[in-house]
């Protein structure tokens, strides 16, 4: 949900590729209703019911079988605040299905081993130079997927670190009263100033040249 944001400064390479490459590329776009009708492309594809909460929703069996049938996942976080303290979860979906991500390094740098697990990009060049490099290299995407799919496999999975999750929790439940009213403190804030009191969500560039 409301990741169209995160893909604005990567629209002018998006459709750079897609004009490049033509019907020998198929843009699936899960619940960006925004983003889908930005895409200068007519191979495209909407994931999703529009009519339904704006097609901001899908069943995640639905997300899943999407991810497993995609070489290339794109993840966009722009740097700040809101976006660091999401999770590498994408990450670890996109691996454990075989697609291979290019993403930002916000959150997903201190996972993704660029080249080897996954590609990260710190412009909009980059990321342009990069999927170019994807789409035309096949056997060095089967590489990096399966390597992720190992990564995923020997380390993330919560049947190896359940016990720490539930001591986690455990602190959690024992904090609550803590919790709660630290929550309300920043509920309070957030009603007052808005997001700007937490940092905001990052200036928007308008125009991107991509070389």
């Amino acid at each position: 949900m409301n990741r169209d944001r995160d893909f604005y400064e990567l629209l002018p390479a998006i459709n750079k590729i897609a004009g490049d490459y033509g019907d020998n590329i198929l843009f699936k776009v899960i619940a960006k209703t925004e983003l889908f009708n930005t895409i200068a492309t007519p191979n495209k594809v909407f994931i999703g019911k529009k009519e339904v909460y704006d097609g901001q929703y899908v069943p995640y069996d639905v997300y899943e079988q999407e991810l497993r049938t995609s070489h290339i996942s794109l993840l966009p976080l722009r740097d700040n605040i809101f976006n660091r303290s999401k999770s590498d979860l994408k990450f670890i979906e996109c691996a454990g299905n075989g697609s291979v991500v290019l993403a930002s390094p916000t959150v997903y740098s201190n996972t993704v081993k660029d080249g080897e697990t996954g590609f990260i990009y710190h412009d909009v060049n980059e990321f342009y130079n990069k999927l170019r490099f994807l789409i035309n290299n096949n056997q060095k995407r089967c590489e990096v997927a399966e390597k992720a799919y190992d990564y995923v496999k020997h380390n993330r999975l919560l049947s190896q670190h359940y016990e720490e999750r539930w001591d986690w929790y455990n602190e959690l439940l024992a904090r609550l009263p803590e919790l709660n009213a630290e929550t309300q403190k920043r509920i309070a804030l957030l009603q007052e100033k808005g997001y700007e009191a937490f940092g905001g969500f990052g200036d928007v560039q308008e125009k991107v040249e991509v070389f």
